[in-house]
């Protein structure tokens, strides 16, 4: 049998586990405490080791397909791993903290040999994010990925801020000149998202697609090509009970987020409502989307990859142009030379907010921070607000914050959007401005509460 906890001690160059410089006064203190939960993000974990008998593990599913299989180089990993934390007092090897829950997310594949099958930055953003929603207070991921330049996406920034917003400590390996798994992909069984992005789709297998070519030619010519978005949207209009069969996915800068798959009764309205962003997106300057509801499951695309899936709140589901959505609050522009230049800064002011939350602040929309701030970028009449007033005063925007509001309705849950701006022509004369609204994202679809509110701070 091999005592998986002493590989660690003998690279750290002792003989035991139980040898590691610090660790018997720390057991001396404690074994850990049942209410501290640590979460161990890796490979399969066999809980059928003896080193497991007793240990207080609770296996949480994930969306990464193909970590099934118990005996090999991602579970003897995650084994490994586990083991050196969990591991009973009296089996084969003692972990540094028995007494502690354990959340076990078995993430990481099985790749060629014997090595281990690298994840998405996205995949390990939405898995430290369901760590820390079922309650880790400790997030282990014994992997990395080894890039050039060494900056996250903007996603896994995301989540190392929730997880620092929560309080939640991240434990990350270093790397070991080998290891080039950057992993996990995780999402509630059912929780609240409200995400922006663009809409696209997927087939979700060859089979699909073949079917669908097959049926198309029975309403198209035969030349006809599902891959091309007017043609395939030209036969749901000929058939509209099709826009069911593909998979519906709502992108950001073309990687699929999430599969969007209304249900119910006005599911039919829902792919309405999709076909016709698809085809503003295609001839209308459509840019943007937003798509609010329900996260339940998952869904595996044609590439193989697995995204949550989101059954959308129709009537939340809007598309626009960043020049549509500024003309929608300012009106069209003055021909007076001297309005039309306050009209022009207001425009500005929105447009660079719009542009920081869609690159900047790019986000899933899954957290209540990230949902309030994605409400805000959609609604433009309060922005509206900030900005005139701001434009008025020769001031720019600086920083875009998200706060827990003191003050909330009984059952609701309420977040500070808070925009501070700064004169750039008199910086250390002038004091910043401050505007707050609060956001409501206790329903599928967030809310504005209360009056906009402002002040000054030096």
């Amino acid at each position: 049998m091999v005592l998986v906890g002493d590989i660690v001690a003998s690279e750290a160059g002792v003989t035991s586990i139980s040898a590691l410089p610090g660790l018997q006064s720390l057991w001396a203190e404690t074994l850990g405490d049942p209410h501290i939960c640590v979460a161990v993000l890796d490979g399969q974990v066999d809980q059928s080791h003896p080193c497991f008998a007793g240990a207080n593990l609770t296996q949480i599913q994930t969306l990464v397909s193909g970590v099934s299989n118990q005996y090999g180089s991602a579970s003897n990993h995650g084994t490994h791993v586990a083991s050196t934390i969990f591991g009973q007092p009296g089996s084969p090897v003692t972990g540094i903290a028995p007494g502690c829950r354990g959340l076990i997310l078995p993430l990481f594949q099985d790749g060629a040999g014997s090595s281990i099958a690298p994840c998405s930055q996205l995949d390990l953003a939405r898995a430290i994010t369901q760590a820390v929603e079922q309650g880790a207070n400790v997030i282990n991921i014994s992997g990395g990925q080894l890039t050039s330049s060494g900056e996250p996406s903007k996603w896994l920034a995301n989540a190392a801020q929730f997880c620092a917003d929560n309080n939640v400590l991240i434990v990350a390996a270093a790397g070991n000149d080998g290891c080039k798994c950057l992993h996990l992909p995780a999402a509630l069984p059912s929780v609240l998202a409200y995400a922006i992005g663009t809409i696209g789709y997927d087939f979700g297998s060859e089979a699909r697609k073949d079917s669908l070519v097959q049926d198309g030619r029975l309403a198209q010519e035969d030349s006809w090509n599902p891959l091309d978005p007017r043609q395939l949207l030209a036969n749901f209009e000929a058939q509209p009970w099709e826009s069911g069969s593909i998979i519906w996915t709502l992108n950001q800068e073309q990687t699929p987020v999430y599969a969007v798959q209304p249900a119910g009764p006005y599911a039919p309205r829902g792919y309405e409502m999709l076909r016709q962003f698809l085809s503003e997106q295609l001839d209308e300057g459509v840019e943007r989307v937003s798509i609010p509801g329900i996260s339940i499951g998952s869904v595996k695309l044609q590439s193989g990859i697995t995204v949550p899936r989101i059954v959308p709140t129709i009537r939340g589901m809007y598309s626009w142009s960043t020049t549509a959505l500024i003309r929608s609050v300012l009106g069209e522009p003055p021909t007076d030379n001297a309005a039309r230049q306050d009209y022009e800064n207001g425009a500005e002011g929105i447009q660079n907010f719009l542009d920081r939350i869609y690159y900047e602040l790019r986000n899933l929309g899954k957290t209540p921070q990230e949902r309030a701030i994605n409400y805000a970028a959609t609604n433009a009449f309060q922005l509206a607000q900030v900005f005139q007033q701001a434009a008025n005063e020769n001031m720019q925007l600086d920083t875009i914050e998200v706060e827990k509001s003191p003050l909330c309705r009984p059952e609701s849950e309420c977040w500070d959007v808070k925009l501070a701006f700064f004169d750039p022509e008199r910086q250390n004369q002038r004091a910043r401005k401050v505007y707050r609204f609060t956001v409501d994202v206790s329903d599928e679809v967030p809310v504005t509460i209360g009056r906009l509110r402002s002040w000054s701070m030096f």
